[in-house]
């Protein structure tokens, strides 16, 4: 159950307390977070989130992967609360730390890059989001091979894109090549 999975990391937390500099206290933030997300609170996610952010620049500092994993997180609340400037911000200095950490190609990068896309595709920024989804179908493609499903979902979203911003025509090979 989600509630005593919280109550869990709440008495986690507080024994942590006795090993401030522990980096598991993040991560029990992260998965706090992970839960209350998973419940609809997104009040309560957010503050895990930050709280997991402020432990990683704490133990890791603010160029480490962890950090940017956390922002990852803070974006993705801040989406899904319509708050679209601070996600794009989050997604971006969390994008910004992992092609450092982890260079231009990785799967990580990518998915923060497809969050990305997907705040300009709900700002209705069609041309950006078509640009961002083919970067990351690049990178999908090469990592997972053409017959993933991350690959056709990809593929579907910049259909949406082309086809919302009325060029039909080629959002339909998209999409075909989604249903191949």
């Amino acid at each position: 159950d989600i509630e005593d999975a919280i109550i869990s990391y709440k008495n986690a937390l507080k024994l942590y307390g006795y090993f401030p500099n522990n980096a598991e206290i993040a991560k029990t933030f992260t998965r706090m977070g992970n839960a209350f997300g998973s419940m609809g609170d997104l009040d309560e996610a957010m503050k895990s989130y930050q709280n997991a952010h402020e432990k990683n620049l704490q133990v890791s500092g603010p160029k480490d992967l962890e950090a940017a994993r956390s922002l990852h997180n803070i974006g993705v609340v801040y989406r899904h609360m319509n708050e679209l400037d601070s996600a794009m911000e989050a997604y971006q200095e969390a994008l910004d730390i992992l092609k450092r950490e982890l260079g231009p190609e990785d799967l990580e990068l990518a998915n923060t890059m497809n969050n990305i896309a997907g705040v300009h595709r709900r700002r209705r920024e069609y041309d950006d989001a078509i640009r961002v989804y083919k970067d990351v179908l690049r990178i999908r493609r090469e990592k997972l091979g053409d017959y993933h499903p991350r690959i056709d979902l990809t593929l579907i979203a910049i259909g949406y894109c082309l086809r919302r911003s009325g060029r039909k025509k080629e959002a339909k090979k998209f999409y075909d090549e989604a249903m191949k």
